[in-house]
């Protein structure tokens, strides 16, 4: 299959993938999405202009089969559930650069098949 049909897929991955969550960050210049058997999560830039999404990176998602992830609302932070193997791992995104970095604190869970940020009144 060629690249132009697996656009969100990580360079040289040839196995088996299916799509998952997608979200569109806050600000409205980055689309993120994660793949279930590359086990990543991808990050495209959005052209102001145009709408055109273009791949801007790849990053492991820290687990196997991440089925749902979700940014917190400032767009700081994004969580991913791995249901393949019950793990919630934390990332930070940097908005200028399209970076997602992991952060290290994963968190094993019953079923990680959702993940949401609820925010707490101060």
């Amino acid at each position: 299959m060629s690249r132009r049909l697996r656009p969100t897929l990580p360079a040289g991955y040839t196995g088996t993938n299916t799509g998952a969550e997608v979200w569109v960050h806050p600000s409205g210049q980055w689309v993120l999405g994660s793949n279930r058997g590359a086990d990543s999560v991808v990050v495209f830039a959005v052209d102001g202009a145009t709408g055109k999404l273009t791949l801007h990176g790849s990053t492991p998602s820290g687990g196997a089969t991440p089925r749902d992830f979700t940014l917190d609302p400032s767009g700081a932070y994004v969580y991913a559930a791995a249901q393949g193997s019950s793990v919630v791992a934390p990332f930070r995104f940097d908005a200028s650069t399209g970076s997602l970095s992991p952060i290290g604190g994963s968190q094993t869970v019953a079923s990680a098949t959702f993940v949401g940020v609820v925010p707490l009144p101060h």
